[in-house]
């Protein structure tokens, strides 16, 4: 039973690291479960023995994706100091990787569509990965800090989706942390 469940988890394992390669070329409106099948050499319907539909694919791929992102950044912001600074690199780094993607292909844009029970889940997940700094270097209460760490990533993503080029994505994201760690910086609190 251990072999079958390890045989399982390898085939998920293959089947999402091949459908991120067909959603982030081809969006989820244009992918297919033959397209998703092709690319993890495997038929039709042994995906279908793996996942139901297309939906579930996308929703463990990208809810995975967005841990594995969220892990490297809580990495990177450790090494920055304070508030503003931690939240910038997680706002910038979190919105270059959906911008460059969708620069390089446009169809990939409805994978951001907060339609997507998965998409607003992992919003979700950033911002309660967001508030936890607000909490954590800014001294904010729970309940504060929830707000703040929500209208922060629904925030940057609208600078994102409204960016003519990246630089203005940068400029805009820098303008909005600035605003919102103002004031609940301790670092530069106890300098």
């Amino acid at each position: 039973m251990k072999k079958e469940a390890t045989d399982r988890e390898a085939r998920v394992a293959a089947l999402l690291h091949a459908a991120e390669g067909v959603f982030m070329r081809h969006g989820f409106a244009r992918t297919t479960m033959g397209m998703i099948g092709e690319a993890a050499c495997m038929s039709r319907p042994a995906v279908y023995l793996l996942f139901p539909g297309k939906e579930e694919i996308f929703s463990a791929l990208v809810i995975a994706l967005n841990r594995r992102q969220l892990a490297c950044f809580a990495e990177r912001a450790s090494a920055q100091d304070g508030l503003h600074a931690r939240l910038l690199s997680i706002c910038i780094g979190w919105n270059e990787s959906v911008f460059d993607v969708h620069a390089l292909h446009p169809e990939a844009r409805d994978m951001d569509n907060l339609g997507f029970a998965a998409v607003r889940q992992i919003y979700d997940e950033l911002a309660e990965f967001l508030a936890g700094y607000f909490r954590r270097d800014g001294g904010l209460t729970d309940d504060t800090a929830d707000i703040a760490g929500r209208t922060l990533a629904l925030a940057a993503r609208g600078c994102r989706v409204a960016a003519q080029s990246r630089e203005d994505m940068m400029a805009m994201i820098c303008q909005l942390v600035a605003a919102m760690a103002k004031g609940h910086d301790q670092a530069s609190h106890s300098r």
